[in-house]
């Protein structure tokens, strides 16, 4: 009974490494951003905010990407507000402890001012 238990205990081990070879289903980042403004009315700003995309894999080395990002600044007195919303598909490259992508996004943005 030893005996099995071992040998079942080794082949479990053994496969362990197989599960590294499945791809992620989603994978998800979230992250400060600093958008710099230039032509404001007071001259060149910078913004604080957000930034987050999820990204649905599809298969091995293609996926969905949507993208999101809000910024932040008062400019004389006055709250203004970014943010941006983009969609794309995602091509990955897997390799041993390093995965390149590219994406193409494309959205939107909306600014609101004035308090916002």
């Amino acid at each position: 009974m030893r005996k099995i238990l071992l040998t079942v205990g080794l082949v479990i081990l053994a496969s362990l490494p197989a599960l590294g070879q499945d791809f992620p289903k989603a994978e998800v980042f979230f992250g400060g951003s600093l958008l710099r403004a230039d032509g404001a009315p007071s001259g060149q700003q910078l913004f604080g905010g957000w930034q987050t995309s999820l990204s649905a894999n599809f298969r091995e080395n293609v996926g969905f990407t949507a993208d999101f990002g809000g910024q932040y600044r008062s400019i004389l007195g006055q709250g203004v507000s970014q943010y941006e919303y983009l969609f794309g598909p995602r091509l990955v490259r897997r390799g041993e402890g390093i995965t390149a992508f590219t994406h193409f996004l494309a959205g939107g943005v909306t600014v609101r001012g004035g308090g916002a």
